[in-house]
């Protein structure tokens, strides 16, 4: 996958007396993930997936002026090692999935400087590497001959490194 990153902040960056500053900033991003996996039908036609993935992302350098002050911000790179198994339960229309996996960032550091009106200086940096569980629920409609509608409904919680949780909803048209 490739494409453009557009954030835009508005009133997210104040001063020491308080004043807003807001900014835009396109970048480019790069990714791609490879994995293997083995599908191991089970009871009832239900099934586990045990797999192993890899994930690269770079998002490129920005840079913008907020105030008085230039930001510049380094690029990112994430390097994602996942492992896990996911139960499928299997239904003439619905199949029902739930899965535990760890994953471990390898990289993730974000950095960058300000300047304000003289050299430099070093912006505290993010780092995002580490390990995490990452537990899932979802559901997907299967498309068949009377409709080449599919959705897919998930939910991702993750504890570690990563805390949170995340969701969505997948439509697509099969043809």
């Amino acid at each position: 996958r490739a494409g453009t990153v557009h954030d835009d902040a508005t009133n997210l960056l104040r001063d020491g007396a308080g004043v807003p500053y807001s900014y835009t900033t396109n970048t480019g991003y790069w990714g791609l993930h490879l994995g293997v996996g083995k599908e191991i039908e089970v009871k009832d036609g239900n099934a586990v997936d045990v797999y192993a993935k890899y994930f690269y992302n770079r998002r490129n350098g920005a840079s913008f002026d907020a105030g008085p002050n230039r930001y510049d911000l380094d690029a990112v790179k994430s390097s994602v090692l996942r492992v896990g198994a996911r139960y499928i339960m299997k239904r003439e229309k619905w199949n029902f999935y739930g899965g535990l996996a760890y994953e471990y960032e390898m990289d993730g550091k974000a950095a960058g400087t300000v300047t304000a009106g003289g050299p430099g200086v070093a912006i505290r940096a993010a780092d995002m590497g580490g390990g995490s569980a990452r537990l899932e629920l979802g559901a997907t409609m299967k498309s068949d001959a009377a409709s080449p509608w599919q959705l897919d409904l998930n939910l991702t919680g993750f504890a570690g490194k990563k805390k949170g949780v995340s969701g969505g909803i997948s439509v697509a048209w099969m043809f």
